[in-house]
């Protein structure tokens, strides 16, 4: 039964978990140009580690990311320890900008290949993610993807995509959005949020999303649950940002990410 939640989760978090797109819910840039290279590391919700390096070089941006459980325990209904499981997780992608124009918008396409793997058990995979944004009034911005649209041999989720509209206002730094995503498997969700700076080169953001309460297996009553909180350090061609995540009983995701744009 573990299993079975682990693979389901990891399934429907991938498209959020996928290269660069962790941008969109942390209410910054979708397609960030200024940066050449990219980590991103930290822990997800049930303890499991996860890493991501990225390069963004002459307009075309590739990465690889990874995820591992170490060894967990598997349990039956009534919680009983019956053995051990890994659970691992590695992406490879690469994408290029198509149309960059500021009537029509901007349009990045990215394919990229998976694979997953559990107590023998492999599940490859492909998909092509587009990422779509303009300005529409002013300082009203639209953000459309469809992310991992593509098949597996998962048979919890043969078929995956994700997608999202957002609508983000940018003010001086003070930038509100409302994201409504919809999966195959998890439904509609909401994402909303907002970041406020403190200094020219320090900014807050917090958020909430519906996603973790509609998820069973790790949800709970936690008044917390479906919050996230971060802020971001820029002092100069570093970029630091810390993220928290809450994840009911399932934990916390803590993400750190350090970009470089020379």
């Amino acid at each position: 039964m573990m299993l079975v939640q682990i693979i389901l989760a990891y399934t429907m978090f991938f498209t959020s978990y996928n290269g660069d797109v962790f941008a969109l819910h942390r209410v910054y840039s979708l397609n960030r140009e200024t940066y050449k290279y990219g980590f991103l590391g930290g822990y997800s919700a049930f303890g499991m580690p996860f890493a991501n390096i990225s390069t963004n070089v002459k307009g075309l941006r590739s990465g690889l990311f990874f995820l591992s459980s170490g060894k967990m325990d598997r349990t039956d209904q009534e919680g009983n320890i019956t053995g051990t499981f890994y659970y691992n997780a590695l992406i490879l992608y690469a994408g290029k900008m198509v149309l960059d124009d500021d009537k029509k918008g901007r349009l990045f396409i990215e394919p990229s290949v998976y694979l997953e793997t559990a107590d023998g058990w492999y599940n490859p995979g492909f998909g092509i993610s587009l990422y779509y944004n303009r300005a529409v009034y002013k300082l009203l911005s639209i953000y459309f993807t469809l992310r991992n649209l593509g098949l597996s041999l998962n048979p919890l989720a043969p078929v995956n995509f994700q997608t999202s509209f957002t609508l983000f206002y940018a003010l001086k730094g003070i930038n509100p959005y409302l994201t409504l995503e919809f999966t195959p498997y998890g439904g509609v969700s909401t994402w909303s949020g907002l970041s406020i700076p403190l200094h020219k080169a320090l900014s807050i953001y917090a958020g909430y999303t519906s996603k973790y309460k509609e998820m069973k297996f790790g949800g709970g009553e936690d008044i917390l649950n479906g919050l996230y909180i971060g802020c971001e350090l820029n002092p100069g061609f570093v970029t630091l940002d810390y993220f928290a995540d809450f994840y009911g009983e399932g934990g916390i995701t803590h993400l750190v990410e350090v970009r470089l744009s020379r």
